[in-house]
């Protein structure tokens, strides 16, 4: 997943990528609900928007950031 994901984070650099460590953060993953590995979430303003579990490519995951951040994302 880490090549994936930091795929995506070099095509969509105006979007903020991270990823936590469940088990040296486990206060975080419980305050998420994080209950499978990987999990990949999306946040606004510290809310989740969306969520996957499970392995997804780069290019699936900048179309659905595209797709959740709307036509104005790319502009900026």
């Amino acid at each position: 997943m880490a090549p994936q994901f930091e795929r995506a984070a070099a095509l969509r650099p105006q979007h903020r990528f991270a990823k936590v460590d469940v088990d040296a953060e486990p206060a975080l993953a419980a305050a998420y609900d994080i209950r499978s590995i990987p999990t990949l979430m999306v946040l606004r303003d510290g809310k989740p928007i969306a969520a996957q579990a499970g392995v997804v490519g780069a290019d699936q995951l900048v179309q659905a950031l595209d797709r959740l951040a709307g036509p104005d994302a790319l502009a900026a």
